[in-house]
């Protein structure tokens, strides 16, 4: 009773898996990626085509589900996510030069500048404050010249700490536009391409000859996008928090 109870369950798992419910998530164009399709065009036994496309499946409704245009989880194709290609392109058409805020754009970074005055006020206020109690101390230590030049060079450090806090946007937009511009210039020279690499286009063209093996090698790319945007995406989160809370560090 028990075994036959086990081969109900292992033949109701199998039948949810190959469920295109389960397995795709995507509207099937004919000129986007079909994992499915290539692994039922590979080799092998009807057993390691259940396993396949059972991966092939999960590793499609990721890829679907991180590009897709109505989510908008903001995953990008290689060249716009490494080589800032697209954004690059539009930029040199549209204004004849290069500028760009990559990994920002134009509204995040005035959500990130908005964020930053309200802590530059915060600290310039701070500042203030220990400006009044150190010329306070200078009154105080009369003539006591140790006291007077430890205040004078405290005074000091709050005035260029606030020259810094002043001076930080224009420092960090230069910091990515050097980045940027030498990105342009390396992708320029060499005139490579990810995406041609191990994009979409390479993925279509995987034949192994067994469907098992295509299939791993499928997810293991997609694995490989996924955890690309998902560094990038934290790189350009780590960004946003080290901008925002630079006047507190020079506070």
């Amino acid at each position: 009773m028990k075994k036959i109870l086990k081969s109900l369950v292992i033949i109701v798992t199998i039948l949810f898996l190959l469920s295109p419910s389960f397995c795709y998530a995507a509207d099937k164009k004919d000129d986007k990626l079909d994992m499915k399709k290539q692994v039922e065009e590979e080799d092998g036994s009807l057993f390691e085509k259940i396993i396949a496309e059972c991966i092939a499946g999960i590793a499609q409704t990721v890829m679907n589900v991180v590009t897709s245009d109505e989510l908008d989880v903001g995953f990008k194709q290689y060249d716009e996510l490494i080589f800032n290609r697209k954004m690059l392109d539009v930029m040199g058409r549209l204004n004849g030069n290069f500028d760009t805020l990559a990994p920002f754009d134009v509204g995040l970074w005035n959500k990130t500048m908005n964020w930053y005055r309200i802590f530059a006020v915060l600290s310039s206020s701070l500042i203030l404050i220990a400006v009044v109690i150190l010329s306070y101390k200078i009154t105080m230590a009369g003539m006591n010249t140790a006291r007077k030049n430890e205040a004078k060079e405290s005074l000091m450090r709050l005035c260029f700490g606030g020259a810094f806090i002043a001076l930080a946007p224009l420092f960090i937009r230069f910091l990515i536009y050097m980045n940027n511009a030498m990105v342009h210039l390396l992708v320029t020279a060499s005139g490579g391409s990810l995406n041609g690499l191990i994009g979409d286009s390479m993925l279509k063209s995987i034949k192994t000859g067994n469907a098992v093996s295509t299939a791993i090698i499928l997810a293991m790319f997609v694995y490989l996008f996924f955890k690309i945007n998902i560094k990038f995406i934290v790189r350009q989160f780590t960004i946003i928090i080290f901008t925002i809370f630079t006047p507190i560090a020079f506070g």
